[in-house]
């Protein structure tokens, strides 16, 4: 994949993150029904999500072994809810398999990126 495509990439990765942080806003002011997760929780991730859009315009090489640890506990939420969910229920989690698919798409691309990038500043 070129530069260029890989630019258009975290620029929806960064849309993607205001779109994390308005539902999780949500959550936080008690306006999802049947979410799980407390209002303190949401409003961790409301901050995640805006330095999310931040971090994939600019992606610091120094960050990425946060947004690995966050997709490592994303994978734990996330992936136990689905889970759960279909052990339960046979109900398929779509918000989760999304994140974790997304999560994991933005991981190889910052991967590269932080690869690309340092083998151009030697």
């Amino acid at each position: 994949m070129n530069r260029a495509a890989r630019a258009k990439c975290f620029s929806a990765f960064a849309a993607l993150s205001a779109c994390s942080a308005a539902y999780h806003t949500a959550g936080a002011l008690g306006m999802l029904t049947g979410s799980e997760s407390p209002w303190w929780r949401h409003t961790i991730f409301v901050a995640i999500g805006v330095t999310g859009i931040w971090y994939f315009l600019r992606r610091p090489i120094a960050l990425l072994p946060l947004f690995i640890l966050l997709t490592v506990q994303q994978f734990g939420s996330h992936g136990a809810r689905a889970l759960r969910w279909w052990m339960r229920d046979q109900r398929v989690d779509v918000i989760s398999i999304f994140t974790l698919t997304a999560l994991s798409v933005a991981l190889v691309l910052l991967v590269l990126d932080a690869r690309d990038r340092s083998v151009r500043n030697r």
